[in-house]
């Protein structure tokens, strides 16, 4: 009986739980990721590409809790079929928007929710991931597939720039577009190199979800770190293990990338090593200008503030003249 009402119910929507690919999400979990809230991200294990059954016959679910959690997944305005305890299931059940729920005045005991279409699902990342693809094959966008890794390099440096100002601003609207701009571009990056047979979007999440649990065993595992200080010293030590394991950096002597802006460069190389005074620098310009850069520092500036401001001021008089 209780197995033979989420079939009908399913079946309302033209769906059989078993050939279908229906996904049966259970009040426990429901409850453990709004419990989480905001720490809830990666706990609800449902794509909104499949159709979804909510079971809460067992244990009837608050309608505040369920749209908060299915929201996370699901735009406000996606419609489902919701059943409550004032209902009679399968027969009754109305069809709102999933943004509704919360005004219900009942408790949930069954929810249907359609799947959306693979474009239509936006709050799943591997649309996303799908689409860069799609991009890519022989029929898609040209423009797009022209790129490789080479001609996309310096659009991450100006999608981050972007991110920058945002925070700056503190334009949290927008700093939402430019994260999902730099997250476009590391799809790209690994659609490029999977057409190419070096790696995948998978490896980099793989290789990154590894590196990151390896590097807090004071969260993942049993060691302890009671301050920023004690996180560091860990840090160290796993890093030391991994190259003496064969994993080389590719930074420079410094331990910086090669590529980052020389003013941001130098203001780290000398926190680490200061220029101190009579201290020899290289002959020429490159001397003089670190010894210039080393001063603004000793006097507590920011050289890249002090010559954006410069700057500014430059473009100002420049366009005050006649």
């Amino acid at each position: 009986m209780y197995s033979d009402t989420l079939e009908d119910v399913a079946a309302t929507r033209g769906f059989d739980l078993r050939d279908d690919n229906v996904q049966i999400l259970l009040p426990k979990l429901i409850r453990e990721a709004h419990r989480a809230r905001p720490f809830a991200g990666g706990l609800l294990p449902v794509t909104p590409r499949w159709p979804v059954v909510v079971d809460a016959l067992r244990g009837p679910l608050d309608p505040k809790m369920l749209a908060s959690v299915l929201t996370r997944v699901y735009s406000p305005d996606h419609e489902i079929l919701v059943l409550t305890t004032e209902d009679d299931p399968p027969e009754g059940g109305d069809d709102i928007l999933i943004g509704d729920i919360a005004h219900l005045d009942a408790d949930v005991l069954i929810a249907m929710i359609t799947p959306l279409p693979v474009l239509d699902a936006g709050r799943d990342p591997r649309t996303l991931q799908h689409i860069v693809a799609r991009l890519r094959q022989p029929d898609g966008c040209p423009w797009d597939r022209k790129q490789t890794n080479a001609t996309l390099r310096d659009a991450l440096i100006d999608e981050v720039y972007e991110a920058f100002d945002a925070i700056d601003t503190n334009d949290m609207e927008n700093l939402a577009e430019e994260l999902g701009d730099l997250v476009l571009l590391v799809m790209m990056h690994a659609q490029i190199a999977e057409e190419a047979g070096q790696f995948t979007l998978e490896h980099v999440y793989e290789g990154i979800t590894s590196k990151i649990v390896r590097r807090h065993p004071h969260v993942f595992g049993d060691r302890e770190a009671h301050d920023p200080e004690d996180v560091v010293g860990i840090w160290k030590t796993v890093k030391a293990d991994e190259q003496a394991n064969g994993k080389k950096s590719t930074k420079a002597a410094d331990s910086l990338p090669h590529s980052m802006p020389t003013l941001e460069r130098a203001k780290r190389v000398f926190r680490k090593h200061p220029l101190t005074a009579g201290q020899s620098t290289p002959e020429g310009r490159g001397g003089e200008l670190l010894t210039m850069i080393a001063s603004i520092i000793d006097a507590g500036d920011d050289p890249d503030t002090v010559l954006r401001a410069a700057l500014a001021r430059h473009v100002e008089m420049e366009g005050s003249n006649p």
